[in-house]
């Protein structure tokens, strides 16, 4: 992997520990009720165990339609090692208010966590997201830029 790349991903090691990395800022919509895959990234562990450090952030945009008098929507951010879920944060946004304008609503939703739970080798740490509830057919949701961290320490 490459240091410089912003799209490819990269890795670094400072003896102590090591540094992965992936960053994109591809946008991609986020089909209603379907789990969708945004980030994949690969960390080596030299010994079971070994604690990493992820940090990652996704930005949603969803686009709320003209003419609404309300609106509620819910996207799930989830973080899998190797296909097992690790944990799951919740984005819930919404209000009540007539629309005079279709307008599009941009938050983040940042993700720290620890596994002390990665076995040597090569862990895969994956990152989805799920359009789980809207309140109207004419609320969507894509996934804009996106960035996943892990630093592996040395036990």
């Amino acid at each position: 992997m490459c240091l410089d790349c912003q799209n490819c991903g990269g890795s670094a090691s400072n003896g102590n520990q090591k540094l992965f990395f992936i960053q994109t800022e591809d946008s991609t919509a986020l089909t209603f009720n379907s789990e969708t895959t945004v980030l994949t990234l690969p960390v080596v562990n030299e010994q079971s165990l070994q604690p990493v450090k992820i940090d990652g952030t996704v930005q949603v945009a969803a686009t709320i339609s003209l003419g609404l008098t309300s609106y509620q929507y819910t996207v799930l951010m989830r973080l899998y090692r190797n296909g097992t879920l690790l944990t799951t944060k919740t984005l819930t946004q919404g209000a009540a208010l007539s629309l005079s304008l279709a307008f599009t609503q941009i938050t983040g939703i940042p993700l720290t966590y620890v596994d002390n739970g990665a076995l040597f080798g090569t862990n895969t740490y994956t990152v989805t997201l799920e359009f789980s509830q809207r309140s109207s057919a004419s609320v969507s949701t894509a996934v804009q830029s996106r960035a996943l961290n892990a630093v592996v320490f040395a036990i």
